[in-house]
């Protein structure tokens, strides 16, 4: 896509989504954007979604520690590190006290805005509020249906015994 050539980037961070969603006034502006993100391969933002919208996992913290800041700063932690601490939760494998250890890990790691505006959303399960969901609801629906387009529907296999 032409637009996101024009960024110079080829993933956009989830805290530049959420700047330039934040800023942006219409429905259509948005899904551009968003488009763009997709289109750019900016998975980060849109598993940090899929995560804080799933029910079956509870990070085991009624309070996640915030940065009193709000710099950008070093942004160290690996989106790799944060998924498979989810990864590790939603297998059982953390109790509160470890789960606990582990976001003040994690949080050090942070830079102070990717902190509160992306990965302390996802652990308290509130990025989702946060965002146009509708909007994004939309785009993944139009994908999927650009997806279904492009499959043959007379598809045929036959399987071959040796």
């Amino acid at each position: 896509m032409k637009d996101v050539f024009n960024l110079g980037i080829t993933d956009m961070p989830p805290v530049q989504i959420i700047d330039k969603l934040n800023k942006l006034k219409t429905k259509s502006s948005k899904l551009k954007l968003l488009r763009q993100a997709w289109d750019s391969d900016s998975e980060t933002f849109f598993i940090g979604i899929q995560i804080s919208m799933d029910k079956s996992v509870d990070f085991m913290c009624d309070k996640v520690p915030a940065w009193d800041d709000n710099e950008d700063g070093s942004d160290s932690l690996n989106f790799e590190e944060f998924y498979n601490f989810y990864l590790m939760v939603k297998s059982g494998r953390f109790n509160k006290e470890t789960s606990h250890k582990k976001i003040l890990e994690l949080a050090n790691k942070a830079g102070s805005r990717e902190w509160n505006e992306f990965y302390r959303k996802i652990l308290l399960k509130r990025l989702h509020y946060d965002l146009p969901i509708d909007i994004i609801i939309t785009l993944l629906k139009q994908i999927d249906e650009e997806n279904k387009s492009k499959i043959t529907q007379d598809v045929s296999v036959t399987l071959k015994r040796k």
